[in-house]
């Protein structure tokens, strides 16, 4: 009998040192090997029990729901549970502080938890609130961090841990890439030319300069009616009945005009009335830095921005600002681009005349403003090469640019790359701060966390930021059970505070239920800014079903 006793003991201990694949930690036979990642911190969390994930490995084992079905269930019970930077070690170490606060606090200054006929109709109010009325958990931007490292964290399938700790928190990282920036106002000539043909059907200007090909309508009426259309000719002359040859090349519209009717008003009791009919058509030279450079033909109402668009315009390495218009072998003109873009100052858009050569030069010194400005792109600089001038082109900060730290990247002698940082009280003076070519300005945003919020998470129904003011306390966030979602657990809830001055959190419990339904005032804890208050589920703190393992094995323990 002793020796079958002996030989059992022997066979039970060896079976409970064999690493068996079915044994679950929750005593439920789920293969939590097998088990996503995803439904095994679900079942850790307590928002599923070991046996309905039981259940979806089998039925997932069978084929009758796939991985992704798993998940998107688990989406809106994470969604609930969300408890911002809250680690199980802390929810663990805030409950105790609790249960040591209550075995301090005198039994005559104990009053009474919440009954469980008081959480039962507090329960059926709840199941009456619509459905609308229960808000998703705070987003991750919401969270501010914390100085404890969660324990358990979602890794993506695939990738590998750092080695160290060290690796992770000391290993050199670049900064984030700036978008690809885009010349400014090459998007002007990014249209197919045919679309800025110029318009041939407006009013001619008084100072039009007449020339071979265009044609003059003349509108005689009284004691002489007739209409006439006349062409100048290769010589400049334009062929007036009764009057004889008039020489116009080179007048000017309104000129043309008061010769018409100075000749024709000399027969006795005759009227007149001159216009322009078909104009002539001119041909320029547009060259330099041009996508398609060459001879173009216009007409005589065309503008320099007219042969610019039907050129295509300048290439990348083309200047906007220092257009040049050549007449005769001489500079007529240097047009800067910028002033249409950024003014609407049409001005120096003067019309062009037969044979005028458009030339772009390459463009001069050019720097990047990228970041937190209204018009980030890259831009040609002219004289006033300073960081205050290529911000002002930019459009200026935008309101959350964080204007206490400006950065240039500057490539040193073509050498090194270098950084400067400009601080904002050298905008306020005025001071000059001068650009090279090729610098990139980068515009820093400000910190997206709020600094006056107090942050509440958990099994609420209205999650998220509230403001904070000097004298804040839980009951100013949440007021009564109505802001409680349902299954709350009333016993527990916990205010995680963080002090900046040593970079450490501290953990206060307070007894929720006390407060809202017993209107204990001594667990209404006064707020500080960036406090987060959690409160908790009850399926979170329920025991969950277990194995106990005792012996010669590895791992004993439950």
């Amino acid at each position: 009998m002793k020796k079958s006793c002996l030989l059992f003991i022997v066979a039970a201990v060896f079976i409970l040192s064999f690493p068996h694949q079915g044994f679950s930690q929750q005593g439920t036979g789920a293969k939590t090997n097998s088990m996503p990642p995803q439904l095994q911190q679900a079942v850790s969390k307590g928002l599923v029990s070991p046996q309905q994930a039981q259940a979806w490995m089998e039925a997932l084992e069978k084929g009758q729901i796939t991985a992704e079905t798993i998940n998107e269930a688990l989406k809106p019970l994470e969604a609930k549970g969300g408890l911002g930077t809250l680690t199980r070690e802390e929810i663990e170490m805030g409950k105790k502080l609790l249960d040591e606060k209550i075995k301090e606090t005198p039994k005559d200054a104990q009053k009474e938890t919440p009954r469980p006929d008081q959480k039962a109709r507090f329960e059926e109010r709840a199941k009456e609130k619509p459905k609308d009325a229960q808000r998703e958990a705070p987003r991750p931007d919401q969270k501010i961090r914390s100085d404890v490292r969660p324990s358990e964290e979602k890794k993506p399938a695939g990738k590998q841990e750092p080695a160290t700790v060290e690796d992770e928190y000391f290993k050199k990282t670049p900064p984030d890439e700036a978008p690809p920036l885009e010349i400014f106002g090459q998007r002007l000539f990014s249209a197919a030319p045919s679309t800025f043909a110029p318009m041939t059907s407006i009013p001619v200007s008084n100072d039009y300069i007449i020339g071979p090909g265009d044609e003059i309508k003349v509108l005689m009426w009284g004691r002489l009616d007739a209409f006439y259309t006349l062409e100048v000719d290769n010589e400049g002359v334009i062929n007036f009945p009764k009057v004889g040859p008039l020489t116009v090349a080179g007048l000017t519209f309104g000129e043309i005009k008061e010769l018409i009717r100075a000749k024709a008003e000399s027969i006795t009791g005759v009227n007149v009335n001159v216009s322009m009919g078909k104009l002539r058509t001119i041909q320029v030279f547009v060259l330099g830095e041009v996508i398609s450079p060459g001879v173009y033909t216009v007409s005589s109402l065309a503008t320099v921005t007219n042969a610019l668009l039907a050129s295509g315009g300048p290439t990348a390495l083309g200047s906007l600002r220092k257009v040049e218009l050549k007449r005769r072998g001489k500079t007529v003109t240097v047009i800067d681009l910028y002033d249409f873009l950024l003014k609407g100052d049409t001005s120096a858009d003067v019309r062009l005349m037969p044979g005028d050569s458009i030339f772009i030069p390459q463009a001069g010194p050019m720097v990047s403003v990228s970041g937190n400005v209204k018009r980030p792109s890259i831009y040609e600089m002219k004289n006033d090469r300073t960081l205050q001038n290529a911000i002002d082109l930019a459009g200026g900060l935008m309101p959350r640019a964080y204007n206490q730290r400006i950065q240039i990247e500057r490539a040193f002698q073509n050498r090194v790359q270098i950084v400067l940082d400009i601080s904002y009280e050298e905008l306020l003076q005025k001071k000059p701060i001068p650009l090279m070519d090729g610098d990139l300005i980068r515009i820093f945003s400000i910190h997206p966390a709020s600094i006056n919020a107090v942050f509440l998470y958990g099994n609420v129904i209205r999650p998220g930021e509230y403001a904070y003011e000097p004298g804040l306390r839980v009951l100013n966030v949440i007021p009564d059970l109505q802001s409680l979602d349902l299954d709350t657990y009333f016993d527990y809830a916990l205010i995680k505070r963080y002090r900046f001055e040593d970079s450490k959190s501290e953990l206060i419990p307070f007894n929720i239920g006390r407060l809202l339904v017993s209107k204990d005032l001594r667990q209404n804890m006064v707020l500080k800014p960036k406090d987060e208050i959690y409160v908790f589920n009850k399926r979170m703190f329920e025991d969950a079903e277990h194995a106990v393992v005792e012996g010669q094995v590895r791992k004993p323990g439950r």
